[in-house]
């Protein structure tokens, strides 16, 4: 069974419309769907970031440069996948576009094991031009051995609607978020705040940049959060030591490495007792201040920020201790890098109103202004059926019209 944010995550019960208010209440529960309103392959569930004003952290965000590293600021709405990108979602962008796989977004380890993953996390099935893949074993665990450009693919797939071309193209991987120029190289991008990092203008899904992961987080607006100044030390909501244990575990747990030479199923090395991915969402009583999951342990994440030709990453994993999932600890690495600790979250744009959406509010606003206005029941309880005869009614009516000024009532 799929998790939820891999089925369709939005249902609409059947009902009579019985006012233009009830109509408005739809329609206003349709613009909380995705971009699309049909189903697609991969579907994500979204946490609004929002609190615009916020400022950055004033601790160091990175113990391993010099100088005080400020981050989590953002003048934006945005919007970040609660979860990582599963297997499961990568394996149907695998059967979407890679058939023929030039740019090598499969890679050959994910249908092995190593000493730091014990269970395969794909295989390929078929001949070059016939590519096909499957899940090995649970598809909701969190994906890793992917690079930063293949992120960012992903990204510009999720942007084109999901098509399945069955290769890399313009449509589908090559262009969208991000331009790519080769295959390991992009174009500037578009977007006046974010082009250095290769997004474009309009992009729908993209990774995060640091600033963006950052707030999403660490960052609380409750009064006295993280000690005062609104930043949490770990990105569950907590200044003390998260632990390492099998989920769902409890508050302030998680996926990572940690051994404290007690043998009592908390911090006895790894949190699964091997290493290896846990499904994502599976610590579902530990999150962020605005709901997200994963962002303790797991895996270490991508982010779309570059800084000197190398992008940044987030996160500790299942391999690292819990130092590495604090805020102070980031960490960069050339974009064709993959491990079997890496893998990525999307963020995307807050969508906006269709135009058509806005003309039915507004057309279901004007239908309920009309209902309101009825005439007065001549006898019986005020909108009960009229038991006066037609020339009372007609009356009633003309009265009506004259007071809109519509009606002459001489005659």
């Amino acid at each position: 069974m799929l998790p939820r944010y891999e089925s369709f995550p939005y249902m609409i019960r059947t009902t009579r419309l019985r006012s233009g208010a009830s109509l408005l209440g739809a329609l206003l529960m349709l613009y909380c769907l995705p971009f699309s309103l049909l189903p697609a392959q991969v579907v994500f569930d979204w946490a609004v970031i929002g609190d615009t004003s916020n400022p950055d952290d004033t601790t160091d965000g990175n113990h391993y440069w010099d100088g005080i590293q400020t981050y989590g600021s953002v003048g934006y709405e945005y919007r970040i996948a609660r979860t990582e990108v599963s297997v499961g979602q990568y394996v149907a962008f695998l059967n979407a576009v890679a058939k023929s796989d030039p740019f090598e977004l499969y890679n050959i380890s994910m249908r092995s094991v190593s000493p730091l993953i014990s269970a395969p996390l794909i295989d390929r099935h078929g001949v070059d031009g016939e590519y096909s893949y499957t899940a090995y074993g649970d598809p909701s665990r969190a994906l890793s051995l992917v690079s930063w450009f293949d992120a960012a693919r992903f990204a510009n797939w999720l942007h084109n609607g999901q098509p399945n071309t069955g290769f890399s193209t313009a449509e589908s991987t090559e262009d969208g978020a991000y331009t790519f120029t080769g295959p390991d190289s992009l174009a500037p991008g578009t977007d006046p705040l974010h082009g250095s990092n290769g997004r474009n203008l309009g992009a729908l899904y993209f990774l995060p940049t640091m600033d963006e992961w950052y707030k999403a987080a660490f960052y609380d607006p409750t009064p006295g959060a993280g000690g005062g100044d609104n930043y949490w030390t770990y990105p569950t909501r907590s200044d003390d030591t998260p632990i390492s244990s099998a989920p769902p575990g409890g508050t302030n747990h998680g996926n990572f490495f940690r051994d404290d030479g007690l043998a009592n199923g908390i911090n006895d090395g790894y949190a699964l007792g091997t290493a290896d991915t846990s499904p994502v969402g599976a610590y579902n009583q530990t999150s962020s201040h605005y709901g997200i999951f994963d962002f303790l342990g797991n895996v270490t994440e991508w982010t779309e920020t570059e800084v000197m030709g190398s992008r940044m990453y987030r996160g500790g994993s299942f391999a690292l201790s819990e130092f590495y999932s604090s805020s102070g600890v980031e960490g960069g690495d050339l974009p064709t890098f993959e491990s079997e600790g890496f893998g990525f979250r999307l963020a995307s744009a807050v969508p906006e109103p269709s135009a058509a959406l806005l003309v039915l509010i507004a057309a279901a606003g004007l239908s309920s202004r009309r209902r309101r206005i009825r005439a007065p029941s001549p006898a019986g309880k005020p909108g009960s059926p009229s038991t006066a005869g037609p020339e009372d009614r007609t009356a009633t009516r003309r009265g009506l019209l004259a007071a809109r000024g519509t009606v002459n009532t001489a005659g």
